[in-house]
């Protein structure tokens, strides 16, 4: 450790050399005196003995340290100091460099949290996913049957353990003792264990704790580290509380760690029971996993033997499908479309399963592409100021280099200095990614699901932004570094002359680049801002302001489909009353959440034309709350309980009724999407409504037909037993207040979900337009600003640097409108040519984005168009102070300075 002490204590090393040097020399003076000299003498001859004291105590530190450590902190002390010194230009840097890494780090924290992060668990790549693929579904479906699921646990040799995972909502007390319903996650007893975790309170979930009827003293339950904190505020005494979950009595066994947040990842707090749960949530035997084992539901997680790879495992898994799937799984079950065909497969379940990397993975990479190109702008821009900065201080370097600094030496001090900014930089960046992220998740995630703000930068994304802040510095300093390294100390002393070959790299290479880089990011967001206002420009069909929507949980009530049909009209009806609430309905299929049912349906006039149709199933006064015109006839009435009557939508009856007389008639719709659940209904058409979107705003309004949402739907199980309430008011607070008034009144015992604005919804379904549209202006505009202060900094130092010329120009007789026309061809060429090299990249990257653009040709010049008359216009702008200066010189004052 003596480099160490060398490191740290070298002040002290230094003094106590000199002081050991000046105890050699009093000794050797006093054998002087002794020896018969007189002091003065002894003196002058002992010196003459040492030597150079100062040199001698010199050459002695040279063998304790490390020239490149005290060169380099010189260096940092002495950028810090230049930096001070310029606070202009160190803001100006700084705040550029914010801004590009912190963009970056933001976004990467929405692609590490999406496609790169493994789960934080015990060697996450030994987890599995294994389920089944077919020619339908190329990809491994993780969800199995419980017989299947038990089947593999006791006869796959490949992997060690085999547990099983179900979503179910769950209802648990607000602060005001209404049911609020909250994601569980009902697990096979070593489902927590097989993941490797440890519990940060009580313990896990076992096997024994997985029977029917759950285990003596009520069901067991594990709490999310986030539901702990939210519900518990912390308390460490949480373990063997008892709770009500659903109307069960629990008792609390065990608290997760905050660092695992589940295998589906993004969800917001949960908590974790046993599987066995299922069978009192079910209101039916059908619905029960443990009386139907049957259905395919399980999401099945393994983790592989010691040594066994993927590929050993699917090879094992393929072996034993035949026999497996032909005994285990009804023959009718394997002949449905997504089951024909099908073997068993698995997959890594490594990252878990993200819903924002399976619908945003694309979106998260071209933003990522887009934030690459903001900081390659910055790097460039701060490039062209450190050029600046290097002729102005060209005379310093070649100073130094005339005193004998080498050419590394300065390199070295240039990116010292830019390292320094990088830092500094990048420090503030990552406090704006941690303020920005949850905000820019929140496009991404469903309005009012709480998951955007789980997202936040970690010690990757922290590693990732000390990464950009490097190669930042490198970028933007190397070119500038390496010519102030290269300075001729003898011309410039003698002749004061300038560096003309930083100035050509300004004019030639940085600038233009930067206008090339900024037409390219002002070029997209011109094409996604275009999307984002065709998409809402289209006519939804529908009014979604002040409609509040709130969906109700009455799945667990043992009541018949009529009963609870007889309850949606009860409680529509009471909540019409309430104060606040101009209408109230309910429907089964919300729009615009990219679901569409359809049935098969004709007319019974032309039995032999069937056509596939969207339809849903609605309460009362539908249209009215939700603000779809009715043209024709009439919506449904409290008296319509059944599928005999029907409404059709403009589209419907452009096809199946070509003449318009539509009211009145009949059509049949046959119902076969759920296999176990079919259905035939003939209808008589009562009403006509505008066309109305439901899966897409980017598709047109499909082929409409609605029917009355009664017990016929409810009866069904499975995809419909509950409906969703609309309620139109002026404020949420008003709908909310009302519904749980009604709630409390007609089923106190059910609990109810997040109400969500419709209008959030709607821009929930542009999350990926919205998003990339906003972030792609917001980066133009600062594209745009960063490119005019470089040319800004050009032009101005240029008019500086020509000012005798300009003063002769003037006494010769040119007039002031050529001089301004003289600067502004000098910009424009510059900028000219940055613009042709962005329109290049502009036209031929729009190819790479197409299947993000919205009824938008391949090329669109309309928008390239745009996008260099935006360039030209604020290259204008930053040129014409620097024009008129120059205009406006006064020619003896100037000839004078020369």
């Amino acid at each position: 450790m003596l480099w160490l002490r060398r490191l740290l204590f070298r002040d002290r090393l230094h003094a106590e050399l000199e002081e050991e040097i000046q105890q050699h020399l009093s000794e050797r003076t006093e054998a002087l005196i002794d020896s018969g000299l007189t002091p003065e003498d002894a003196a002058r001859k002992a010196r003459r003995a040492i030597g150079n004291i100062t040199l001698a105590t010199e050459h002695s530190v040279e063998v304790w340290r490390w020239h490149w450590l005290d060169s380099l902190w010189a260096d940092f002390r002495l950028a810090a100091y230049q930096l001070i010194k310029s606070p202009g230009y160190s803001l100006t840097a700084i705040l550029t460099l914010a801004i590009g890494i912190g963009a970056n780090a933001a976004i990467f924290t929405l692609v590490d949290d999406a496609m790169l992060r493994s789960l934080p668990v015990q060697r996450p790549a030994e987890l599995v996913k294994i389920g089944y693929k077919s020619q339908a579904t190329p990809r491994t479906q993780g969800f199995m049957s419980l017989r299947v699921m038990a089947y593999l646990q006791q006869h796959t040799s490949s992997v060690s353990d085999i547990s099983g995972w179900s979503e179910s909502m769950l209802f648990v007390p607000d602060d005001r003792g209404t049911l609020r319903s909250i994601p569980g996650n009902l697990v096979t007893g070593n489902a927590l264990s097989t993941l490797g975790l440890k519990p940060y309170l009580g313990r896990l979930l076992t096997t024994a704790d997985n029977v029917p009827g759950g285990p003596e003293g009520g069901w067991p339950v594990v709490l999310d580290y986030g539901f702990w904190l939210a519900n518990y505020h912390g308390d460490p005494d949480v373990v063997g509380k008892h709770i009500r979950i659903s109307g069960q009595s629990a008792i609390i066994v065990g608290v997760l760690p905050a660092s695992f947040g589940g295998i589906f990842v993004g969800d917001a707090e949960k908590v974790y029971m046993p599987m066995y749960f299922f069978s009192k949530l079910a209101s039916k035997p059908s619905e029960d996993p443990y009386t139907n084992l049957d259905n395919f539901w399980v999401l099945t997680i393994g983790r592989l033997r010691p040594g066994v790879s993927l590929a050993a495992l699917n090879t094992e898994l393929a072996a034993a499908s035949p026999a497996v799937l032909h005994t285990l799984v009804p023959p009718a079950m394997l002949m449905r479309p997504d089951l024909r065909g099908a073997s068993l497969a698995s997959e890594s379940a490594s990252r878990g399963f993200s819903a924002i990397a399976r619908d945003y993975s694309q979106t998260l990479l071209l933003l990522q592409g887009i934030v690459s190109l903001v900081l390659l702008l910055c790097c460039v821009n701060l490039a062209g100021l450190q050029l600046a900065r290097v002729q102005a201080r060209q005379h310093e370097f070649a100073i130094r280099a005339a005193l004998g600094a080498g050419r590394f030496r300065i390199l070295q001090q240039c990116l010292v200095e830019s390292l320094l900014l990088a830092t500094i930089g990048s420090i503030i960046a990552a406090a704006l990614a941690w303020i920005s992220t949850s905000a820019i998740a929140a496009f991404l995630t469903p309005a009012g699901s709480g998951e955007a703000t789980l997202l936040r930068p970690d010690a990757r994304v922290l590693l990732f932004t000390t990464a950009l802040a490097v190669i930042a510095a490198l970028l933007f300093g190397l070119v500038p570094a390496f010519l102030a390294g290269r300075t001729a100390p003898a011309a410039l002393l003698k002749a004061k002359a300038t560096n003309q070959r930083v100035n050509k790299l300004r004019q030639r290479l940085f600038l233009p680049a930067q206008f090339a880089l900024a037409l390219v990011l002002v070029f997209a967001a011109g094409l996604f801002t275009r999307t984002l206002v065709r998409l809402r420009g289209n006519n939804s069909g529908f009014n979604p302001t002040h409609v509040t929507e709130v969906c109700a949980q009455f799945q667990s009530l043992k009541k018949t489909p009529t009963e609870v049909a007889a309850l949606y009209r009860a409680m529509t009806e009471d909540l019409r009353t309430r104060p606040g609430i101009q209408s109230a309905s309910y429907t089964w299929v919300t729009p615009l959440t990219g679901y569409a049912p359809k049935v098969v349906a004709h007319t019974t006039a032309h039995p032999q034309e069937d056509h596939s149709i969207t339809f849903n199933e609605v309460g009362d006064g539908y249209f009215s709350t939700i603000g779809t015109h009715v043209l024709q006839g009439r919506e449904f009435t409290q008296e319509d309980r059944d599928r005999t009557n029907c409404v059709l939508n403009q589209a419907t009856v452009r096809i199946l009724f070509p003449n318009g007389a539509a009211i009145g008639d009949t059509l049949k719709a046959t119902y076969s999407g759920d296999e176990d659940n079919p259905w035939v209904a003939t209808c008589r058409v009562v009403g006509l409504v505008e066309d109305a979107r439901y899966a897409s705003l980017r598709e047109p309004a499909p082929p409409t037909v609605y029917f009355p949402a009664g017990a016929e739907a409810l009866a069904r199980g499975g995809y419909s037993n509950n409906f969703v309430f609309f309620l139109r008011s002026q404020t949420g607070a008003e709908a909310s207040t009302a519904y749980r008034a009604t709630l409390a009144l007609f089923a106190p015992d059910t609990g109810y979900s997040v109400f969500l604005p419709l209008s959030e919804q709607v821009d929930q379904s542009l999350g990926s337009e919205r998003l990339i549209a906003t972030l792609s202006s917001a980066f133009a505009g600062v594209a745009l600003l960063l490119s005019a202060i470089g040319l800004f900094g050009v032009l101005a130092l240029r008019v500086q640097q020509r000012t005798p010329e300009f003063g002769i120009r003037i006494a010769v007789g040119a007039s002031r409108e050529h001089l301004v026309g003289l600067v502004l061809r000098e910009a424009m060429i510059m900028v000219g040519v940055g613009a042709v090299i962005g329109i290049v990249f502009a036209m031929f990257g729009s190819h790479f984005v197409q299947h993000f653009l919205y009824e938008a040709p391949p090329i669109d010049f309309s928008v390239v168009g745009a996008a260099t008359i935006v360039l030209l216009v604020v290259a204008l702008i930053a040129a014409m102070l620097p024009a008129i200066r120059a205009a406006w010189l006064e020619p003896t004052r100037a000839l004078r300075n020369e």
